[in-house]
Protein backbone atom coordinates (compact mmCIF):
# COMPACT_ATOMS: atom_id res chain seq x y z
CA UNK A 1 0.00 0.00 0.00
CA UNK A 2 1.60 3.67 -1.23
CA UNK A 3 -0.15 6.41 1.03
CA UNK A 4 0.21 10.20 -0.15
CA UNK A 5 -0.64 12.75 2.73
CA UNK A 6 -0.50 16.74 0.45
CA UNK A 7 0.48 19.67 2.63
CA UNK A 8 0.41 23.34 1.92
CA UNK A 9 4.31 23.92 2.53
CA UNK A 10 7.62 22.92 5.09
CA UNK A 11 6.30 23.89 8.15
CA UNK A 12 2.86 21.49 7.61
CA UNK A 13 5.28 18.68 6.82
CA UNK A 14 7.64 18.77 9.72
CA UNK A 15 4.64 18.97 12.65
CA UNK A 16 2.51 16.29 10.71
CA UNK A 17 5.72 14.08 10.29
CA UNK A 18 6.33 14.90 14.45
CA UNK A 19 2.72 13.77 15.04
CA UNK A 20 2.42 10.76 12.77
CA UNK A 21 5.72 10.04 13.81
CA UNK A 22 4.13 10.13 17.29
CA UNK A 23 1.20 7.83 16.72
CA UNK A 24 3.40 5.24 14.98
CA UNK A 25 6.20 4.99 17.16
CA UNK A 26 8.99 5.69 14.43
CA UNK A 27 10.98 8.63 13.74
CA UNK A 28 10.56 10.38 10.91
CA UNK A 29 13.32 12.31 8.96
CA UNK A 30 12.90 14.77 6.79
CA UNK A 31 14.22 15.43 3.25
CA UNK A 32 14.99 18.63 2.60
CA UNK A 33 16.83 18.71 -0.82
CA UNK A 34 13.22 17.45 -1.57
CA UNK A 35 11.07 18.70 0.98
CA UNK A 36 9.04 15.88 2.20
CA UNK A 37 9.36 12.74 4.84
CA UNK A 38 8.61 9.25 3.94
CA UNK A 39 7.96 6.35 6.22
CA UNK A 40 9.25 3.27 4.66
CA UNK A 41 7.05 0.01 6.67
CA UNK A 42 7.44 -4.03 5.60
CA UNK A 43 4.38 -3.21 3.49
CA UNK A 44 3.61 -0.04 3.17
CA UNK A 45 4.99 3.30 2.05
CA UNK A 46 3.56 7.05 3.43
CA UNK A 47 4.86 9.98 1.75
CA UNK A 48 4.07 13.50 3.29
CA UNK A 49 4.57 16.19 0.52
CA UNK A 50 3.78 19.75 -0.59
CA UNK A 51 0.77 20.93 -2.82
CA UNK A 52 2.99 22.03 -5.90
CA UNK A 53 4.03 18.63 -6.42
CA UNK A 54 7.53 19.91 -7.02
CA UNK A 55 9.10 20.33 -4.03
CA UNK A 56 8.86 23.76 -3.85
CA UNK A 57 7.28 24.56 -0.78
CA UNK A 58 4.83 27.54 -2.19
CA UNK A 59 1.87 26.69 -0.39
CA UNK A 60 -1.95 26.50 -1.52
CA UNK A 61 -3.79 28.78 -4.16
CA UNK A 62 -6.80 27.92 -6.23
CA UNK A 63 -4.50 26.79 -8.96
CA UNK A 64 -2.14 24.72 -7.21
CA UNK A 65 -5.23 22.83 -5.68
CA UNK A 66 -7.29 22.32 -8.39
CA UNK A 67 -3.53 20.61 -10.29
CA UNK A 68 -3.36 18.65 -6.86
CA UNK A 69 -6.80 17.09 -7.39
CA UNK A 70 -6.96 16.57 -10.75
CA UNK A 71 -3.53 14.75 -10.50
CA UNK A 72 -4.89 12.93 -7.84
CA UNK A 73 -7.31 11.97 -9.66
CA UNK A 74 -5.91 11.05 -13.28
CA UNK A 75 -2.47 9.60 -11.13
CA UNK A 76 -2.74 8.53 -7.98
CA UNK A 77 -6.12 6.65 -7.86
CA UNK A 78 -5.49 5.07 -11.40
CA UNK A 79 -2.06 3.71 -9.66
CA UNK A 80 -3.50 2.39 -6.33
CA UNK A 81 -1.86 5.31 -4.52
CA UNK A 82 -4.16 6.69 -1.46
CA UNK A 83 -4.25 10.27 -1.19
CA UNK A 84 -5.04 12.75 1.40
CA UNK A 85 -5.48 16.15 1.49
CA UNK A 86 -4.84 18.15 4.77
CA UNK A 87 -4.70 22.18 4.39
CA UNK A 88 -5.82 25.81 6.34
CA UNK A 89 -9.19 26.34 6.87
CA UNK A 90 -8.13 29.88 7.10
CA UNK A 91 -10.77 32.55 7.02
CA UNK A 92 -13.76 33.87 5.58
CA UNK A 93 -11.56 36.93 4.09
CA UNK A 94 -9.25 34.23 2.35
CA UNK A 95 -10.26 33.96 -1.72
CA UNK A 96 -7.85 31.95 -3.39
CA UNK A 97 -9.61 29.57 -2.74
CA UNK A 98 -12.35 30.89 -0.66
CA UNK A 99 -11.56 30.62 3.24
CA UNK A 100 -13.48 29.60 6.81
CA UNK A 101 -14.35 26.35 7.47
CA UNK A 102 -18.09 26.52 5.63
CA UNK A 103 -16.88 27.58 2.25
CA UNK A 104 -13.98 25.65 1.97
CA UNK A 105 -15.55 22.60 3.17
CA UNK A 106 -17.79 23.03 0.44
CA UNK A 107 -15.35 23.75 -2.52
CA UNK A 108 -14.00 20.88 -1.49
CA UNK A 109 -16.71 18.53 -1.55
CA UNK A 110 -17.43 19.90 -5.16
CA UNK A 111 -13.76 19.69 -6.65
CA UNK A 112 -13.23 16.30 -5.39
CA UNK A 113 -16.77 15.48 -6.57
CA UNK A 114 -17.32 11.81 -4.67
CA UNK A 115 -14.05 10.74 -5.65
CA UNK A 116 -12.37 8.97 -2.45
CA UNK A 117 -10.07 11.75 -1.39
CA UNK A 118 -10.13 12.10 2.44
CA UNK A 119 -9.20 15.46 3.62
CA UNK A 120 -9.20 17.59 6.85
CA UNK A 121 -8.91 21.04 7.13
CA UNK A 122 -6.79 22.48 10.25
CA UNK A 123 -7.29 23.62 12.76
CA UNK A 124 -9.84 21.08 13.80
CA UNK A 125 -12.31 20.22 10.99
CA UNK A 126 -14.64 22.73 12.05
CA UNK A 127 -13.46 25.84 12.47
CA UNK A 128 -11.60 28.94 11.03
CA UNK A 129 -8.12 29.44 11.40
CA UNK A 130 -4.92 27.14 10.43
CA UNK A 131 -1.79 25.63 11.04
CA UNK A 132 -0.11 28.62 13.62
CA UNK A 133 -4.37 28.58 15.07
CA UNK A 134 -3.14 25.19 16.47
CA UNK A 135 0.46 25.42 17.32
CA UNK A 136 -0.40 27.93 19.71
CA UNK A 137 -2.33 26.29 21.79
CA UNK A 138 0.38 23.32 21.46
CA UNK A 139 3.02 25.01 23.47
CA UNK A 140 4.77 22.49 25.41
CA UNK A 141 5.80 22.99 29.64
CA UNK A 142 8.82 23.82 29.43
CA UNK A 143 8.15 26.78 26.40
CA UNK A 144 5.50 28.25 27.99
CA UNK A 145 7.16 30.62 30.04
CA UNK A 146 8.88 32.20 26.92
CA UNK A 147 5.88 31.61 24.75
CA UNK A 148 3.88 34.23 27.25
CA UNK A 149 6.93 36.31 27.65
CA UNK A 150 6.75 36.41 23.13
CA UNK A 151 3.36 37.13 23.42
CA UNK A 152 3.06 39.95 24.95
CA UNK A 153 5.71 40.94 22.80
CA UNK A 154 4.29 40.68 19.80
CA UNK A 155 0.83 42.00 21.15
CA UNK A 156 3.01 45.56 21.98
CA UNK A 157 4.55 45.52 18.33
CA UNK A 158 1.00 45.35 16.88
CA UNK A 159 -0.46 48.13 18.59
CA UNK A 160 2.57 50.34 17.79
CA UNK A 161 1.61 54.01 16.20
CA UNK A 162 3.45 55.66 13.61
CA UNK A 163 6.83 55.46 12.99
CA UNK A 164 6.72 51.98 12.90
CA UNK A 165 10.21 50.70 12.00
CA UNK A 166 9.94 49.22 8.47
CA UNK A 167 10.65 45.78 9.40
CA UNK A 168 7.43 45.66 11.81
CA UNK A 169 5.03 47.04 9.14
CA UNK A 170 6.16 43.89 6.66
CA UNK A 171 4.85 41.73 8.38
CA UNK A 172 1.95 40.29 7.28
CA UNK A 173 0.81 37.63 9.89
CA UNK A 174 1.99 38.13 13.47
CA UNK A 175 0.32 35.25 14.65
CA UNK A 176 3.11 33.36 12.09
CA UNK A 177 5.55 35.08 13.02
CA UNK A 178 4.98 34.69 16.48
CA UNK A 179 5.60 30.55 16.02
CA UNK A 180 8.43 30.92 13.74
CA UNK A 181 10.25 33.25 16.29
CA UNK A 182 9.09 30.73 18.96
CA UNK A 183 10.94 27.61 17.81
CA UNK A 184 14.06 30.01 16.25
CA UNK A 185 14.52 30.80 19.93
CA UNK A 186 13.90 27.73 21.63
CA UNK A 187 16.41 25.63 19.60
CA UNK A 188 20.08 25.71 19.53
CA UNK A 189 20.60 26.25 15.80
CA UNK A 190 24.23 26.45 16.28
CA UNK A 191 24.10 22.77 17.66
CA UNK A 192 25.44 20.02 15.49
CA UNK A 193 23.08 17.81 16.67
CA UNK A 194 20.38 19.65 15.29
CA UNK A 195 20.62 18.80 11.74
CA UNK A 196 17.34 20.21 9.77
CA UNK A 197 16.28 16.71 8.42
CA UNK A 198 16.49 15.59 12.04
CA UNK A 199 12.78 16.00 14.04
CA UNK A 200 14.16 14.98 17.41
CA UNK A 201 14.42 18.48 18.59
CA UNK A 202 11.59 19.39 17.49
CA UNK A 203 9.37 17.18 19.89
CA UNK A 204 10.16 19.49 22.76
CA UNK A 205 8.58 22.56 21.51
CA UNK A 206 5.30 20.87 21.55
CA UNK A 207 2.43 19.18 23.39
CA UNK A 208 1.65 16.01 21.23
CA UNK A 209 -1.29 14.79 23.57
CA UNK A 210 -2.75 18.25 23.69
CA UNK A 211 -6.59 18.05 23.39
CA UNK A 212 -7.08 20.25 20.61
CA UNK A 213 -4.90 17.62 18.62
CA UNK A 214 -7.62 15.28 18.67
CA UNK A 215 -9.50 15.97 15.95
CA UNK A 216 -6.49 15.46 13.59
CA UNK A 217 -5.22 12.36 15.62
CA UNK A 218 -8.72 10.68 15.17
CA UNK A 219 -8.41 11.66 11.45
CA UNK A 220 -4.71 10.44 10.90
CA UNK A 221 -5.46 6.84 12.54
CA UNK A 222 -8.30 6.50 10.65
CA UNK A 223 -6.09 6.83 7.11
CA UNK A 224 -2.87 5.77 8.47
CA UNK A 225 -1.52 2.22 7.98
CA UNK A 226 0.72 0.14 10.70
CA UNK A 227 3.75 0.16 9.24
Amino acid sequence: MELNIYLEGKSDILFLSLVIGNILNKELQFNKERNKCTINGDNCVVNLNTFDLKGDGGGVSEKSLLSLISHIKTVDLKLGIKSVIILDTDTPNHQDPKGGFIERDKYLKEKIDNENIPYFLIPNNKENGNLETLLENLVSSNGEPFFNCLKKYVNCLQSLENPIPPGISRIMDFRKTKIEWYIYMMLEKNSPQNKENNLTHLKKLWNLTHDDLLPLIEFLNKILPRV
